[in-house]
């Protein structure tokens, strides 16, 4: 059975916050969850770290440890970022790890996903992998333990064994469930490299650390399909907090209107989508769709207004067909102009996308190459 899962991405730009690089080291035990319950850091799902401000609360520690925090063009997004290589040497020896000394509390309708971007240049000898722990000593590898069993990520791990290793030239989104989310409270998780320094490597690199809400469960949802969120968005999966359902209320342009109805899907209902030197890149999912008895591409359109900054802010479409693992940007800048099932499709290029002003709605078209059967 095939399914078809959309993707809306909403992704800003904003000014560079650090330029220096950063070490940062701290003793463990003072981030041991208290007596009295407490934990030095609590998190609300869902959990967007860019890193553009610095390195928030993540620690490195480790025999041999290079990990830091570093501000530089080999970010995924933007310029903030995690690497055991910010200097540019060749890695030794060590057993190091980025601790990420917080917990994250909140309800979850479905399975919670940690998923970061990732990629690495290390020998076949060296190894980097996710260990949770909720008490700081005994530290289990997520993806083996017994409660994993059954459960399945995005690129996680190499095939047939518990790690990453060898080189993954570009950064490659890798996620995983926590599928004991609700009942274990206080869970931690640090990044592990162990290298032997017997062979030359360029290290490791990390960057938009998330948790949240995993997609729901393949649904029967098939096609035609339409949604125009008046009942809200029931299926969808917000992976952020700046995504809104509901009412517009703001002044500006056309913001405070829908097509039809009182509801819409829009970034900040009543003010502005982000300050001055923010950097967010947030995405809002839609269900997934049985699209085995078609025979043709689908056709998805919807109606779309935007006021954004012209040059550094930017949305765009994509979607997968093989439940995540993999993900395309939907169509391109010219579109409107090769096929008679697209319409207002993009008005910018690399990377092809809508930007700038557009004061009333208009239908946005275009088929899902690929996608029938």
């Amino acid at each position: 059975m095939r399914y078809l899962s959309l993707i809306l991405a909403f992704a800003f730009c904003g000014t560079l916050c650090f330029a220096q690089k950063q070490e940062i080291h701290s003793d463990p035990t003072e981030l041991i969850p208290s007596t009295g319950g407490g934990v030095q850091f609590v998190y609300t799902l869902p959990v967007n770290l860019e890193f553009e401000d610095g390195p928030l609360d993540l620690t490195a520690l480790g025999t041999g440890n290079t990990w830091c925090w570093d501000s530089s063009a080999a970010a995924n997004w933007g310029w903030g970022h995690f690497t055991t290589n910010a200097n540019g040497a060749v890695q030794g020896a060590q057993d190091s790890y980025l601790l990420l000394p917080f917990t994250v509390v909140g309800t979850a309708a479905s399975v919670p996903v940690i998923s970061f971007q990732l990629k690495y240049n290390i020998s076949s000898s060296d190894k980097v992998w996710l260990e949770v722990s909720d008490n700081f000593a005994t530290w289990e590898v997520l993806g083996t333990r017994a409660v994993d069993s059954g459960s399945t990520g995005e690129n996680w791990y190499d095939a047939a064994q518990p790690y990453w290793t060898g080189t993954v030239a570009d950064y490659v989104r890798v996620s995983f469930p926590i599928v004991d989310y609700q009942t274990r409270p206080n869970l931690f998780f640090r990044l592990r490299f162990e290298s032997s320094g017997q062979a030359a490597g360029q290290g490791v690199w990390m960057d938009d650390l998330r948790i949240q809400e995993g997609p729901l469960p393949a649904s029967s949802l098939s096609v035609p399909f339409s949604e125009d969120f008046e009942t809200g968005a029931p299926d969808w999966t917000n992976a952020s907090t700046l995504w809104e359902v509901g009412a517009p209320t703001s002044t500006r342009n056309l913001f405070d209107q829908t097509v039809e109805g009182n509801q819409a899907l829009v970034t900040e209902l009543s003010g502005t989508y982000s300050q001055l030197g923010d950097l967010e890149v947030d995405y809002f999912y839609s269900p997934r769709f049985n699209l085995t008895d078609l025979n043709e591409d689908p056709v998805l359109s919807f109606f779309q207004g935007r006021n954004m900054a012209f040059e550094e802010d930017d949305f765009s479409v994509e979607y997968t067909l093989d439940a995540g693992r993999t993900w395309a940007r939907l169509g391109a800048f010219g579109d409107s102009i090769n096929g008679p099932y697209r319409h207002n499709w993009y008005n910018a290029q690399n990377p092809d996308r809508w930007n700038g002003v557009l004061a009333n709605y208009e239908e946005s078209q275009h088929e899902l190459t690929g996608a029938a059967g």
